[in-house]
């Protein structure tokens, strides 16, 4: 009877502890760092962000550019951080690739961080040049197995999302394409246009110009549903290939061991924000959509594109030093 009645009182006080918590939250700035150089999506996203949240939250939330390391050292600041809920990262699903991409990685994605919200995702499309003679996914993938390893898809960096998803692509259509890495997205869609490579998979605005000129035809949409940005275009799936689905989200995550309820109080935030025609807008000039989910869902999409990119990595052995 003595230790029930203590652990009643015990899970009283961790429960009044949990409550306060939420209650007290925020009563002091908050950091929310970006572990990439100013200027680029990421920042952009998060001061819009920040400023939204400085907002609903009442308290000043402080953006910091903390990059290098593909976004490693901004994100191991964050993963060593006191689980207040005073510092924050805001970044890119790169949060659970990089673990398995580098031998000497500066943080575990499961251990080290909580996901916390997403706050919008940035569709794929699947591109190629428009001298190809192909104009579905069915035509690329007979024109690419009539021409095993001599059709070139461009990326914006070895190891980054739009080179997984060609590896995937690879993998799930039975093609064997030649992948040519640049350093950024501009110098791989001039080479795209340029029919140096013959396609690419990229976000929209990337090379929207260039869709525009007729010198890039986009294929597909590299998502289970259509995008709104191009609903009369069908998916990789719906034209045969399942499988293919990805886009790159955005979300914010904090140190391990957060208080659930401080989590709770940083997730509705997120979703109030990005219910607003405000918000909404001011992402799709970024070709980005808001991404509303709970703290559960956002972690059980953490965990399946952990194992989704990892087992991709490893089982093609893309690992870099």
């Amino acid at each position: 009877m003595k230790y029930r009645t203590y652990l009643a009182t015990a899970l009283l006080a961790f429960m009044s502890v949990g409550t306060h918590a939420a209650d007290a939250y925020p009563s002091k700035p908050i950091d929310l760092i970006i572990p990439y150089a100013a200027g680029g999506t990421t920042d952009i996203i998060g001061r819009v962000l920040a400023k939204k949240l400085t907002k609903t939250l009442g308290e000043t939330v402080i953006v910091e550019n903390k990059d290098g390391a593909n976004s490693m050292i901004g994100t191991a600041l964050v993963a060593h951080a006191a689980p207040d809920g005073y510092t924050l990262l805001l970044t890119s699903d790169v949060v659970v690739i990089n673990e398995f991409l580098y031998k000497h990685p500066t943080y575990h994605a499961l251990t080290d961080l909580t996901p916390i919200a997403p706050v919008v995702t940035t569709p794929y499309f699947m591109m190629v040049n428009s001298k190809l003679p192909v104009k579905s996914v069915a035509d690329f993938v007979n024109y690419a197995k009539s021409k095993p390893g001599q059709v070139a898809f461009g990326s914006s960096g070895m190891g980054g999302t739009p080179h997984l998803v060609g590896e995937l692509f690879q993998e799930r259509t039975g093609t064997k394409l030649l992948h040519v890495a640049y350093r950024g997205t501009g110098p791989a869609t001039v080479d795209l246009a340029a029919g140096r490579v013959q396609a690419m998979f990229v976000g929209l605005p990337a090379v929207e110009p260039l869709v525009r000129a007729g010198t890039v035809r986009v294929l597909a949409t590299a998502e289970n549903e259509r995008s709104p940005q191009m609903p009369q275009l069908a998916t990789i799936k719906e034209d045969g290939f399942p499988g293919v689905a990805a886009g790159n989200w955005f979300g914010v995550l904090g140190p391990a061991g957060m208080p659930p309820a401080v989590v709770k109080r940083i997730s509705d935030a997120i979703t109030e924000i990005s219910k607003t025609d405000e918000f909404r807008k001011s992402m799709e000039s970024l070709g980005a959509e808001p991404m509303i989910s709970t703290p559960e869902a956002f972690d059980a999409k953490y965990k399946t594109d952990r194992e989704r990119w990892g087992k991709l990595i490893q089982d093609n052995h893309l690992t870099l030093d």
